[in-house]
């Protein structure tokens, strides 16, 4: 508690600010000419019974899976460098994040002996196991800043501040870092929520909404004036993509908004931003996402074919893309003619999301992310956790969930409240000894499950 006393912020916004100096969340800067991205995802602990097979636990409890894909890019949108994790669909290739431990992902500049330092990134989740993420720290080649972003912890205070404008999906999570006063030195160990990403499967069906988000890493590095009057109005840090946003569809290559002209970070809003490159994160001017450059029309046949080539990428074999294959990579403008301008082809279904399972605004017990939290509950003792925030946030799912230093117990199918029973309050409150809800209707006595996994969260 005294930490956030001395910042004097909220919780969250106490753990925003601090990001950037965690150690915790940095093992320096890369030793050649690549830009380092820790990425730290949560992590529910493993029970006895667990701990004997903690493969399958794992692949139904853990907050981790494939490491998400980065790209980097400059105050002008300009592409600087990207991570890509090849193969991660399936369980013996690609990278994973499977337990509670930073990983440290490396991001090769496009251009050979670029020491450039990026001003956006993008992460967009890469394998279709959702992943949530707790924290990504960047570090560059050849410069002394760091940066250090706390994604669910901003996500979870955007989704409060316009739950119908933000679909953003955040859990508590027991991974841990140690925060501290820099002027001070007096420190803390808090959990960071935890913000969820997924990548579609064949059918198209994915567990959250978002593939991925980006942000402006320079508007998270800031003075606490700054940071009082974003919790004052959280505005100015969420309703713009250039600074923070989500986006149904993303990928490597796609381009994220930038602020154009370039402002001072932490800037009030409202800012000019603009698609810098393509293919853009924003949907066309037919209302279509063009995840892919070989579809794009909006880029000649050779810009098309230099951006995929730069990440990797291949055009299908089909006759349709034989521009592709007979594209000559060693000549400048060998793929064909510019292209000619086309009529807009407006799709309804690129605009329809995926419906995922909710009751009145909250995920429902049937929701793909909900469901693997069924028997589960937590018991935390952290100050920076909040059964009242689990549950209330339309945003928010995991675990039934008990805060010790509230003494205020949540039913997650429900959203149902209850206070901790004492000897004066016997009934329609929880017993934190025996894990069961006890209720003034008699009738609905026998309904309290067994839990079949019980956390406590030190």
């Amino acid at each position: 508690m005294a930490l956030f006393a001395e910042i004097g912020l909220s919780v969250a916004f106490t753990l925003i600010s601090l990001a950037p100096m965690a150690p915790d969340l940095f093992r320096g800067a890369p030793p050649g000419p690549q830009t380092r991205i820790n990425v730290m995802t949560g992590l529910p602990r493993l029970s006895e019974q667990q701990q004997h097979n903690r493969g399958q636990a794992y692949s139904e409890l853990s907050y981790g899976g494939c490491a998400p894909d980065i790209s980097l890019f400059n105050a002008n949108g300009d592409r600087v460098g990207y991570y890509r994790n090849i193969g991660c669909d399936t369980d013996k290739e690609g990278e994973h994040i499977d337990q509670n431990d930073i990983r440290d992902l490396r991001a090769d500049f496009l251009k050979k002996g670029n020491t450039e330092k990026a001003e956006y990134m993008t992460v967009s989740a890469s394998g279709i196991d959702a992943i949530c993420i707790s924290a990504v720290a960047v570090s560059f080649p050849n410069a002394g800043d760091t940066y250090a972003f706390l994604p669910g912890e901003v996500a979870a205070i955007c989704k409060d501040h316009d739950p119908k404008k933000y679909d953003y999906h955040w859990s508590e999570s027991e991974a841990t870092v140690q925060f501290s006063n820099p002027k001070t030195q007096t420190s803390t160990v808090a959990r960071p929520k935890c913000l969820w990403l997924d990548k579609p499967d064949r059918q198209g069906a994915k567990a959250t909404h978002y593939q991925g988000f980006q942000v402006h890493l320079i508007d998270f590095k800031l003075d606490n004036s700054t940071w009082a009057a974003w919790e004052e109005d959280p505005t100015h840090m969420c309703d713009s993509l250039a600074r923070f946003g989500g986006y149904d569809t993303l990928n490597v290559m796609m381009c994220p908004q930038v602020f154009s002209p370039a402002p001072k970070a932490g800037e009030r809003l409202p800012l000019k931003e603009i698609s810098a490159c393509l293919p853009s994160a924003i949907p066309a001017d037919d209302g279509k996402v063009y995840s892919d450059p070989c579809d794009d029309k909006r880029l000649t046949q050779q810009d098309r074919y230099n951006v995929l080539s730069a990440y990797k990428y291949q055009c299908p074999k089909t006759h349709e893309y034989d521009w592709y294959w007979d594209c000559p990579p060693n000549k400048k403008n060998g793929c064909g003619k510019p292209r000619e301008p086309m009529k807009p082809i407006i799709s309804l279904k690129d605009k329809r999301r995926a419906s995922i399972p909710s009751r009145d605004g909250f995920p429902s017990a049937d929701h793909p992310l909900q469901k693997r939290f069924a028997g589960m509950l937590v018991k935390s003792q952290d100050i920076s956790q909040s059964a009242v925030r689990v549950c209330k946030s339309e945003g928010s799912v995991g675990p039934d969930f008990f805060s010790e230093h509230e003494q205020m117990f949540c039913e997650m199918n429900t959203r149902t409240l209850y206070p901790a029973c004492t000897t004066e309050l016997r009934t329609g409150c929880f017993d934190s000894f025996h894990n069961e809800t006890r209720h003034h209707d008699v009738h609905r006595r026998g309904e309290n499950m067994a839990y079949l996994d019980v956390q406590d969260w030190l």
